[in-house]
């Protein structure tokens, strides 16, 4: 599969004028960033997908329910067959969580991801 390529605040990325594309892996893990930006219940057209903000929102954020969310977002990906290895990195001050983990796609792939909710 093939899509434009977006850069980390979602515009699309052009070089010397032509819009520029992403293909295989890549596509699939900017997809799955994509889909964690996303606040579950936010777009109108599908208000299944995307991530559970609620889990991480408040004073007591649980790794267990974080692990869930993000085992959902892997669910609303038919390429993505587990997600492991999920470490998180809370910054209260800053009111930031990074997450970091493996992907683990269903022809046996895998690629990282570190992300800031």
């Amino acid at each position: 599969m093939k899509a434009l390529q977006v850069d980390h605040t979602g515009d699309i990325v052009m070089q010397n004028g032509q819009l520029q594309e992403v293909r295989g892996i890549d596509e699939i893990q900017q997809r799955f960033r994509q889909l964690l930006r996303t606040n579950k219940d936010e777009w109108f057209l599908d208000p299944e997908e995307g991530f559970d903000y609620s889990v991480i929102q408040g004073k007591n954020v649980n790794e267990n329910d974080v692990q869930a969310a993000l085992d959902d977002v892997a669910d609303q990906m038919d390429e993505i067959e587990s997600i492991e290895n999920v470490n998180l990195d809370f910054d209260r001050s800053a009111r930031k969580l990074t997450v970091f983990f493996v992907a683990v796609l269903a022809d046996g792939d895998t690629f990282e991801i570190q992300e800031v909710l």
